[in-house]
């Protein structure tokens, strides 16, 4: 209903693999390598493709940075799980200084499905927790920020120039400028809650 006036894009928000707002102690079958099954049976590639073919451009809310659960990349990949921290978004933080996070999760996790772009969440959240758990970083010797710009700069790099993305960060400077020059736009300021 929103196409004349200017709406092109359809967003699947985070419920896609978040059953409630506080994603902790969630259903060990869902979490970002695995879509709630109740809500979308036939996967997310299926919605994409059904937005495509309404004219309108698909975009997916990730956060690549942590789990609601030990999800199946986890459990893989034990040498990437930086930390078991209980935030809102999720329970587990991924070393994204580990060369398998960036080598292996990272492009796994931000090109599937046939989405054009993507909404980049939980920076804020995931900065604080970084820093916090910061001498456990496989390269600790880069500080929180660096890191994360690395890990962002990669996703572009993979997904290439044309690739929508939004920074989704919050409303301090430091979250929403530290890589704002590798992003399309940005989400700022207070939530909706």
């Amino acid at each position: 209903n929103l196409y004349d006036y200017g709406a092109s894009s359809v967003w699947g928000d985070w419920e896609w693999y978040h059953s409630e707002i506080d994603t902790r102690n969630g259903p060990e079958h869902i979490h970002y390598f695995s879509p709630d099954p109740v809500r979308y049976p036939n996967g997310m590639k299926v919605v994409a493709d059904k937005i495509e073919q309404m004219g309108l451009t698909p975009v997916l809310w990730i956060g690549v940075t942590h789990e609601p659960v030990l999800g199946d990349y986890m459990k893989k990949y034990p040498e990437t799980v930086l930390c078991k921290q209980p935030e809102w978004c999720g329970e587990y933080f991924y070393d994204f200084t580990n060369p398998t996070y960036l080598d292996k999760v990272l492009p796994d996790a931000i090109k599937r499905w046939n989405y054009k772009g993507l909404k980049w969440d939980c920076l804020p959240v995931t900065q604080w927790v970084v820093d916090r758990y910061h001498e456990y970083l496989t390269d600790n010797q880069v500080t929180t920020d660096k890191a994360f710009k690395k890990v962002i700069k990669q996703a572009r790099e993979i997904l290439g120039d044309d690739f929508y993305m939004l920074s989704c960060a919050g409303s301090m400077d430091r979250e929403v400028r530290f890589a704002m020059d590798v992003f399309d736009g940005a989400r700022i300021g207070g939530d909706i809650f």
